[in-house]
């Protein structure tokens, strides 16, 4: 059955020994590196049950007065922070599939916030847009959109 038993048998206890060195040589590397927290000595008893000796004063509708200080939480973003003189943010305003700024209806990203006389301007560009279109349509003897659907809208009120 088998050749040489005496020489499979020392291989053998020659491997255990190995195998245990190894063991416990890399127990020991583990053990100096990160330390052995199940051997510390227990914790205090007020770290345990969650007792300390801070203080906290509340008023009678029972909001901290004194001592312990809530702190926010940190966001990765940086909240209100507004460029270029704006007072709202980009995307708090949406008119005719774009996004803008609120404060001066502005759709151009990174532009100067120009208030409430942008806003005005803008207004009045508009409506002299409007009045130089049914003034060409009319040149031409066209009917604007504008004016077939007041023609349209009239009649049918009335």
């Amino acid at each position: 059955m088998q050749a040489a038993p005496s020489q499979a048998e020392l291989l053998y206890k020659n491997f255990k020994i190995i195998k245990e060195k190894l063991k416990s040589q890399t127990k020991n590397a583990i053990m100096e590196k990160y330390g052995n927290a199940a051997a510390q000595e227990e914790l205090p008893k007020e770290l345990l049950w969650g007792q300390t000796e801070r203080q906290v004063e509340y008023d009678r509708a029972g909001r901290i007065i004194k001592g312990l200080e809530t702190s926010l939480p940190k966001s990765k973003y940086e909240e209100d922070i507004y460029i270029n003189n704006h007072r709202s943010v980009w995307g708090s305003w949406w008119k005719d599939h774009q996004w803008g700024y609120k404060c001066c209806k502005q759709t151009i990203r990174n532009s100067y916030c120009t208030g409430a006389a942008g806003i005005e301007a803008a207004e009045a560009v508009a409506d002299l847009m409007k009045a130089n279109i049914d003034r060409k349509a009319a040149s031409e003897g066209k009917s604007s959109y504008l004016s077939i659907f007041r023609a349209c809208f009239f009649d049918i009120i009335l």
